[in-house]
């Protein structure tokens, strides 16, 4: 028997690929379809990944996340696309040290692992990197990636391991996010990188001037429990500071997360999960954020969303089969794991 040996059918499939998978559903196939009609079929790609969220957790959006706790300030602004936080802990992260730091061109790498407020690394040049050597036979593994900039700019950083300290591999691509001069900003491996060394690096044009890099893990941490706005409102004192046992999640446009009480200097970092909202799609030429096994509910949906507009007499039955194979993969995207139920124990 001859086997392709190959698995990457959901990952080089492209949006063109559903959309005229789509209309042949709608039986309008190859040159009959209009480039207005495909514009149509992406717009409505767009609305229908947008509406998937509200039929419940998808695992495949879930993504952990992470941000600096500041003493006295109970809230705190999320990016836009979150959509829910599934688990938030208060957390303190242990930084991992002993190695030999290096810089790009102009940059003094020890700066920017001494501690010591008032001094940075300031690179010369463009798309620099900051890297960072443990010593043969320690490889410590690597959770947290946190950057205290020098000055207020816009970074677009990745994240990436050698073990040999020649060729690198991308363990997490940052994207390009504002740091404020002085704050120090987290991201989270995709993995925990367990490598002999490990560098950040700019990739969109920015010099690098940085206070501080910190490559961290967990070091102790506590489960923070969800409350209502309502029950939120209801605590006499907001402003009171202690060590944060709950959480209120406002799901505004721009969703915010308020800790009760307010932090004390007990924990460094909130480390959550979340759920985001699925990513655009903005040409045919790209792929879909989504797991090959979504795909066909995926091409049957959207068939049955464009057949409203160019096959009506189509849509009764293309929506009946849409609905059972969205309803398959999403019963079968859950966690295969025992339920355990146990009381919350924190005074």
């Amino acid at each position: 028997m001859a086997y392709s040996q190959t698995y990457n059918f959901g990952q080089t499939t492209l949006v063109e690929t559903f959309v005229k998978d789509a209309f042949e559903l709608c039986g309008i196939v190859g040159a009959e379809i209009s480039g207005l009609q495909a514009d149509s079929a992406l717009t409505s790609l767009n609305f229908l990944l947008s509406d998937w969220v509200n039929k419940g957790l998808n695992l495949f959006t879930e993504q952990k996340a992470m941000f600096q706790i500041n003493v006295g300030q109970p809230s705190y602004i999320l990016n836009s696309y979150t959509v829910e936080t599934t688990e938030v802990t208060a957390s303190n992260n242990k930084r991992l040290l002993g190695g030999t730091p290096f810089s790009s061109e102009g940059g003094v790498a020890t700066n920017a692992f001494s501690g010591t407020p008032g001094v940075a690394c300031t690179q010369t040049s463009p798309n620099g990197y900051i890297s960072y050597t443990y010593p043969t036979g320690y490889t410590p593994a690597v959770y947290y990636v946190g950057i205290q900039s020098n000055i207020s700019i816009n970074y677009d950083l990745v994240f990436e391991y050698s073990y040999d300290g020649i060729t690198w591999l991308n363990s997490l691509t940052i994207g390009s996010v504002y740091y404020p001069a002085g704050q120090i900003i987290w991201a989270v491996a995709s993995t925990p990188i367990n490598a002999r060394a490990v560098r950040i690096r700019e990739i969109g044009g920015a010099t690098l001037d940085v206070q501080e890099v910190y490559f961290s893990m967990p070091d102790q941490s506590r489960i923070l429990t969800p409350i209502s706005r309502e029950e939120w409102t209801s605590y006499p004192n907001k402003q009171v500071q202690a060590t944060p046992s709950s959480f209120y999640l406002d799901r505004q446009i721009n969703p915010k997360i308020t800790l009760w009480p307010t932090p004390d200097n007990s924990y460094e970092t909130i480390v959550f999960n979340q759920a985001i909202q699925i990513m655009d799609v903005t040409s045919l030429n790209q792929n879909i954020f989504i797991p090959q096994r979504f795909m066909n509910a995926c091409r049957f949906d959207l068939a049955a969303d464009i057949s409203f507009k160019f096959a009506p007499d189509r849509s009764p039955n293309l929506r009946m089969r849409a609905d059972i194979l969205y309803e398959t993969a999403g019963r079968e995207d859950e966690e295969k794991v025992p339920l355990r139920i146990q009381p919350n124990m924190y005074p």
